[in-house]
């Protein structure tokens, strides 16, 4: 969805007053893949928004008005820009209230669907919001976002991509256009990994990272709040301890280990996230 962001009296030479409708993005999920590596480049580059520099703010105003004016060009794009470079100040509050969602990065959960990775190399991506990911894949997906979360290597961000990103399955299906998640493979894929846009895989990351704070306000009994500590320490626990106890257990929720691996993550949490609200609830029963 898009709204109108009005600009009033445009004058021009020899032209009366005009009012005109310029359409722009309101979130970082309505941009094409083109557009959301752009963006990138702007976050990287800068981080936030926060500057005291006016020369500065207006030059990352101009660039960011390049990229969602005219991510998709035609020439009524082009004439708008100008019109409204021309006629309204970069630091005007109606632009600059139009632009602060590029840096809600929490926000994005689209994926690029498709990325390059070399001369006729393609890898597909997750659904948005990793929809069709397995309890599997989110276990080692989400162990080097932590990774790469505390250590900015790149290493950790290639291996974060080649869980997400792999070849079309030979049997593509609705649900999913990869090949199926198997741990042996990440190495070969990590390889193709390197050579993706690194902007594009930054995107790849944040969009998993935007995913996971929807996850986590979803699931609050699986990850709970912490207080964060100076260091920002603490033991990371991984998702296949708890996939083995499950299937250790006696009902076997979700089956055997290659059933309980295979199972959507969203199935997973949510089982998990009742089991652990009962021990609460049973805990502070037998506390009274």
């Amino acid at each position: 969805m898009s709204f109108a962001l009005q600009i009033e009296k445009m004058i021009f030479t020899q032209m009366k007053e005009k009012t005109i409708h310029i359409n722009l993005p309101k979130s970082l999920n309505e941009l094409t893949d083109w557009q959301l590596k752009e963006v990138m480049k702007v976050v990287e580059l800068y981080g936030s928004y926060t500057f005291k520099n006016k020369y500065r703010m207006k030059l990352i105003t101009l660039r960011l008005l390049v990229i969602l004016m005219l991510g998709k060009f035609t020439f009524k794009k082009l004439y708008q820009f100008f019109v409204l470079i021309k006629n309204v100040p970069l630091l005007d509050p109606v632009i600059q209230e139009n632009i602060q969602f590029i840096f809600k990065l929490d926000e994005l959960t689209k994926f690029p669907k498709k990325v390059k990775c070399g001369f006729l190399c393609r890898l597909y991506g997750p659904a948005d919001r990793l929809a069709n990911l397995t309890i599997y894949e989110f276990n080692f997906a989400d162990l080097f976002f932590y990774e790469w979360i505390k250590t900015k290597d790149i290493a950790a961000l290639n291996r974060l991509v080649s869980v997400l990103y792999r070849p079309k399955a030979d049997q593509p299906t609705d649900a999913d256009m990869r090949r199926p998640f198997v741990k042996e493979a990440l190495p070969r894929i990590s390889e193709k990994a390197v050579k993706i846009d690194h902007y594009t895989k930054l995107a790849i990351a944040l969009a998993f990272g935007g995913s996971r704070v929807l996850i986590e306000k979803q699931f609050p009994q699986v990850f709970p709040k912490r207080k964060k500590t100076a260091d920002n320490s603490g033991k990371y626990v991984l998702f296949e301890e708890i996939i083995n106890q499950f299937v250790l257990s006696e009902n076997k929720p979700l089956g055997n280990l290659y059933e309980t691996q295979n199972s959507y993550m969203y199935d997973f949490l949510k089982l998990l996230n009742v089991e652990l609200k009962n021990q609460k609830e049973l805990e502070r029963k037998y506390a009274k």
